[in-house]
């Protein structure tokens, strides 16, 4: 049996849409609406400089990446651009690590707020396991809607897990500051098959035997 088509890689006749790549019932799906019902910005007022971003895409970078096992904000910010869920809760924008730093302790109320909503709204749609973490179903309210005032004592599993996940995640970007990030993926020198080929042929003639 032959093998599945596999060309080599070329430019798009139309763009890349992750609205429409990533699976309806993804993870990612249920993070961005949560925290677009939790959270809601008040108008910036335009002022000098780069305009920040929303709080809600730092937000939903952060509760996905924690949820699925990710601590490190540069590593986030790496999966901002170059991984399909990111790219669809950020829009294909990337927030810089030191940005994502500033949103978990700028926005630790409305993290803490969207991270119970996401269980509570999992729990309600019969969801056992939100990425790495599982849903005891019988520790929520059967009626919880996001209408619904939660109260903490509730979802105090949920919040002690969010709290040993910030503290790694602080704790992992201290080291990454301390010892200098290894995790970098862009090499900085262009990859196109021209100049590879010729490095590749280079390289040969040296090595092989005379």
């Amino acid at each position: 049996m032959p093998y599945r088509d596999y060309p080599a890689s070329s430019t798009l006749l139309f763009g890349y849409d992750p609205e429409r790549d990533l699976p309806k019932d993804h993870l990612a799906r249920l993070v961005d609406r949560v925290v677009d019902e939790y959270v809601t910005t008040a108008p910036k007022a335009p002022g000098r400089g780069y305009p920040a971003f929303n709080p809600r895409l730092c937000l939903k970078v952060l509760i996905y990446g924690y949820a699925t096992g990710l601590r490190s904000s540069r590593q986030l910010e790496k999966h901002c651009r170059e991984s399909l869920p990111y790219l669809f809760l950020t829009r294909g924008d990337t927030p810089s690590y030191r940005t994502l730093c500033s949103a978990r302790t700028g926005h630790d109320k409305e993290l803490e707020e969207c991270w119970i909503g996401l269980f509570a709204v999992a729990g309600n749609l019969g969801i056992r396991r939100v990425g790495r973490i599982d849903v005891d179903s019988t520790k929520i309210r059967a009626n919880v809607s996001s209408d619904s005032i939660l109260k903490r004592s509730e979802f105090g599993s949920f919040l002690e897990i969010l709290k040993e996940i910030v503290a790694q995640a602080e704790s992992q970007d201290f080291q990454e500051e301390a010892e200098g990030y290894s995790g970098q993926t862009q090499t900085g020198k262009s990859a196109c098959a021209r100049r590879c080929e010729r490095a590749s042929r280079v390289r040969w003639t040296q090595c092989r035997p005379t």
